[in-house]
C-alpha cells in the first residue's frame, strides 16, 4: 500500500537515504515537467506538498490529490471577478506562509556555508555538492515571485537524475601512478 512522503519523513524509525531523497526529487520534477508540457495545454499541480506525493514499496513516487488547473494569463488574473472566485477556492496559494521561517533559516545556513548543520543525519553522509545544489534549487523554488522560480525543463530533470548517481568520493592523500606504478603523495 503506498504511503505519502509526509508519512515517510515523519516516521523516525525508517530513514530515507540521501540518494533516495534525491531520486524522489528527480521523479517529482519529471512528473511536473510532464504536466507542464502535456497536450492540449499545460497543467499546474497547485497543491504540491509531501502529503500529496505517494511512495510505493520501491519508494517510487506518484503525484496525487490535485485538481487540474490550466495556467491563467496575467490579464485574466487581474480581473476582479476571477480573483474573487479564486480567493474562495484558492488554487494560487502555492507558497505555504508557515514555511517562511524555514526558508529564512535555510538561506542563513547556505549563505554562512553551514548547510551540514541542518541536514538529516539519518539520511547518511550527504554529498556536499548535492546538498548545496539541492538547497539552492529549493530556495529558488520558494521565491515569492513566480518569475524568479526555476523553469522545469528537460535539462533540469536530467541534472537531478544525475545527482542521485553521484558519490561523494574523498580525494586520497596519495594515488598510484599508472605509468611508473609508484605511490605519489599529494
Amino acid at each position: 500500500m503506498p504511503r505519502s512522503l509526509e508519512s515517510h519523513l515523519s516516521n523516525k524509525t525508517i530513514s530515507l537515504y540521501w540518494k533516495t531523497l534525491t531520486r524522489i526529487i528527480s521523479e517529482i520534477t519529471n512528473a511536473l515537467l510532464f504536466l507542464h508540457t502535456s497536450q492540449p495545454g499545460e497543467v499546474l499541480h497547485g497543491k504540491l506538498k509531501p502529503e500529496n506525493i505517494l511512495l510505493n514499496s520501491e519508494l517510487s513516487c506518484k503525484l496525487w490529490n490535485f485538481r487540474f488547473s490550466p495556467p491563467v494569463n496575467e490579464e485574466t488574473f487581474r480581473c476582479h471577478s476571477f480573483r474573487q472566485y479564486e480567493e474562495r477556492s484558492g488554487p494560487f496559494s502555492f507558497t505555504d506562509p508557515e514555511s517562511t521561517g524555514l526558508i529564512n533559516e535555510v538561506r542563513k545556513v547556505v549563505s554562512g556555508s553551514n548547510l551540514a548543520s541542518i541536514l538529516d543525519p539519518s539520511a547518511g553522509e550527504w554529498s556536499s555538492f548535492v546538498a548545496k545544489w539541492l538547497a539552492d534549487l529549493g530556495l529558488q523554488c520558494c521565491e515569492s515571485d513566480v518569475r524568479d522560480r526555476p523553469v522545469i525543463l528537460p535539462l533540469l530533470v536530467k541534472e537531478l537524475e544525475q545527482l542521485s548517481l553521484l558519490e561523494d568520493r574523498r580525494i586520497p592523500s596519495f594515488f598510484l601512478c599508472p605509468i611508473l606504478k609508484v605511490s605519489v603523495l599529494l
